[in-house]
């Protein structure tokens, strides 16, 4: 029995013993927890006798109810190449900003390449080359950059494209649209677009005007508050949705007195938004200046974590990747060549694929999944030891570009999704009596 893959945690309440190999969530008292946490730990240390060891299997596949399990349980991701389906595409249409915010990890939206504004009919071009590899199904298409806005003729071309094959039947269904921009160029032009194809908006701004015009600048270094601001007014007034308001939270937050409670409650109370997220700003080529570390006490649950453990429950098989960026996720950039995802774009090592002569060549792509083997969690030797690997929703890009950031934030964060879930749905089964 193989040990390796239980986990006992606990807080002041409550403790729990989790075999995620088979989804199963025991709760207990504190006590108990931390007497098997403790016992894990001493055979991680290799500290246990033979007898100890096998008391313990013994304990937790008898006593506790934990069934003998011994092969992992993870469902296959297909490559490109073996699919038919995309679960995203993004669509990067400028690689190019027409703002200069002082936390910028893409080097002002160019990724450290060429700027480049993709062309309407540039975009067509690469999605008939994309379809004909074999792409029947696309989920949903999101618009990135750089700053997207800048080509409202080729996001409308690529709408217009996705909607008029659908009718045709070559694609099943319309993708779900979605984009993610400053909100500085959202004219009526953009908000028609917007609003015909039902496009989810994601605007991005980081709180009062005092906040967001220290960071936020543009090429002249005058903040963008104002220009937000009405943009988001103008959506509300012919009810536009916006789905998600995102804000960066920054050390200069912290040196104005803000908190990101502050900042998410003026968001939602300014702008009459039901959802916004305040992220911790992270350490980009710019420097760290600006960043800051996430309070491991007070860690926001994120959905797309919530729901990988929740499954797991049920009984469902786990993916081992944190998203499927390089197998059934990717951007295009300006110039038509594929990525994983945007955080790749700066490196042609991670190329999925380039754009030449109206056709895509996948030439490189059998290096890029020799790659991203060790984008599996239960591959990659960093990985595979930890607990939280079945149901962790670390990314490729913070494995390969950002040397594992944020891993002890996700098994803090798959602790107390863990834990919040056995309060609420869970007895207290066994008190453990003696040491």
């Amino acid at each position: 029995m193989d040990l390796s893959s239980y986990v006992a945690l606990y807080d002041d309440e409550i403790g729990i013993v989790w075999f995620p190999r088979k989804g199963i969530l025991k709760a207990t008292d504190k006590r108990h927890a931390e007497l098997i946490a403790k016992a894990l730990e001493e055979l991680k240390q290799g500290k246990l006798t033979d007898r100890e060891q096998w008391l313990l299997e013994d304990y937790l596949e008898k006593e506790s109810g934990f069934p003998y399990f011994e092969n992992d349980e993870a469902i296959s991701c297909n490559s490109l190449l073996e699919r038919n389906h995309l679960e995203r595409l993004e669509i990067m249409t400028a690689n190019v900003c027409n703002l200069k915010c002082r936390y910028c990890y893409a080097d002002e939206g160019s990724y450290g390449k060429t700027a480049i504004k993709m062309a309407s009919r540039d975009v067509v071009t690469y999605l008939e080359a994309l379809l004909t590899g074999g792409i029947e199904y696309i989920h949903s298409v999101m618009f990135f950059g750089g700053e997207p806005t800048l080509c409202p003729d080729t996001i409308l071309s690529a709408c217009d494209f996705f909607t008029k094959k659908a009718n045709e039947g070559a694609l099943t269904g319309v993708p779900i649209f979605s984009i993610v921009t400053n909100g500085t160029l959202l004219t009526e032009k953009m908000l028609d677009i917007i609003e015909k194809y039902r496009i989810h908006v994601t605007i991005s701004i980081d709180g009062p005007e005092d906040i967001t015009n220290y960071l936020r600048i543009d090429k002249n270094g005058i903040g963008v508050y104002d220009r937000v601001a009405k943009a988001i007014n103008r959506m509300n007034v012919r009810n536009i949705p916006i789905r998600l308001i995102e804000a960066t939270y920054t050390t200069k937050h912290i040196e104005m007195g803000y908190t990101k409670k502050e900042i998410e409650d003026f968001i939602k109370n300014t702008f009459k938004v039901e959802k916004v997220i305040v992220n911790n700003c992270e350490e980009t080529a710019s420097g760290s200046a600006l960043s800051v570390e996430e309070d491991l006490n007070h860690i926001n649950i994120d959905f797309c974590s919530y729901k990988k453990v929740i499954n797991r429950m049920k009984g469902r098989k786990c993916v081992d990747l944190g998203c499927e960026s390089g197998f059934g996720s990717f951007v295009m950039a300006p110039n038509g060549d594929l990525y994983p995802c945007h955080y790749f774009v700066a490196d042609d090592n991670y190329i999925v694929a380039k754009f030449r002569n109206g056709r895509y060549d996948y030439s490189s792509y059998p290096h890029l999944l020799e790659i991203f083997e060790n984008a599996h969690h239960l591959k990659n030797p960093q990985c595979k030891e930890c607990w939280a690997k079945y149901t962790c929703n670390m990314c490729p890009a913070n494995l390969f570009i950002h040397n594992m950031a944020g891993c002890d934030v996700r098994k803090e964060m798959q602790k107390k999704i863990l834990i919040d879930y056995a309060k609420e749905h869970l007895l207290v089964a066994k008190v453990c009596e003696q040491e």
